[in-house]
């Protein structure tokens, strides 16, 4: 009988079972978590299941890309050595009540951590701590069926995007707010409640705006002379609209239901103003007007 022929074995590369030689593994650690922290949250992880060695250095990742937290009372994700930086925080409880002094105790952990994006959505439009519009690291804010407070101080100097969904907040506050946000850029305002028949939103900074009114409010009023994308609902109940020009705009959507009373609203002035418009869409009584 002839002999069974031998399995030849392949060479291993000095650099490694890769193609190329392996510069990772001969970095120290300090470099490697500098890598690390120019990666998102998802990539890191993904990166870390390469060998045992990066596996153990996750654990001294000092970032967390986003945290969604249904228990005001559950700690912050970070870790024992130093506290992580958390970029987006999603807080949406699933039960009815959340109790105020659980509930600032971890916006405060979350401006500690150096929060940027918030966005709370709350069950029966339940009161936010005063403290949420304090966080000066902030530069989006969304907030879901919930209400503010008649007072609260604002300091949102880097603040850039506004998110009020099914919100009760006072005329008082919308004035504070847009004012102590110098770089506010986008500004979504659906179905927001708490004006006393007609509402006011008065600002030099937004770009792009999202309004829908409540169905209790009767007037509207937007001066913004530099909105560049404005999108404008109105319902039955809405009795005067008032848009000041703005000649930076390039994109328009108005749709303007067919009041109950007659309707006090002049859409000549805003076009005639906007020299650089692009696009334009009207729905509803805006093409007669």
């Amino acid at each position: 009988m002839g002999r069974a022929p031998r399995k030849r074995r392949r060479r291993r590369r000095a650099g490694g079972g890769g193609e190329g030689p392996d510069y990772l593994s001969g970095l120290p650690d300090d470099v490697v978590l500098a890598i690390f922290a120019r990666l998102t949250t998802r990539q890191a992880v993904t990166l870390s299941a390469l060998s045992r060695r990066f596996r153990g250095l996750l654990a001294q990742f000092g970032r967390v890309d986003s945290a969604t937290v249904a228990d005001p009372a559950l700690p912050l994700p970070s870790y024992p050595a130093r506290p992580s930086l958390i970029r987006r925080l999603a807080f949406a409880p699933s039960r009815g009540g959340v109790s105020p002094v659980a509930f600032r105790r971890l916006l405060d952990a979350a401006a500690y951590r150096g929060i940027s994006e918030l966005a709370i959505r709350l069950q029966r439009s339940g009161f936010v701590p005063k403290s949420v519009l304090s966080i000066r690291s902030l530069t989006v804010i969304s907030l879901d069926s919930c209400a503010l407070p008649r007072w609260c101080p604002a300091a949102c100097p880097h603040l850039r995007t506004l998110k009020l969904y099914h919100v009760a907040i006072p005329q008082r506050m919308i004035n504070i707010i847009l004012k102590a946000a110098p770089v506010l850029e986008t500004l979504e305002m659906v179905y927001c409640m708490g004006f006393a028949g007609s509402c006011c939103v008065e600002s030099s900074s937004v770009r792009n705006l999202l309004f829908k009114p409540a169905l209790e409010q009767r007037g509207v009023t937007l001066k913004m002379a530099g909105l560049r994308t404005v999108t404008l609902y109105t319902r039955p109940k809405v009795q005067t609209v008032r848009l000041e020009p703005a000649p930076e705009i390039r994109k328009g959507y108005l749709h303007i239901v067919r009041p109950r009373v007659k309707l006090q609203f002049r859409i000549r002035p805003f076009l005639d103003a906007g020299t650089g418009l692009t696009c334009l869409t009207l729905r509803g009584m805006a093409i007669n007007l």
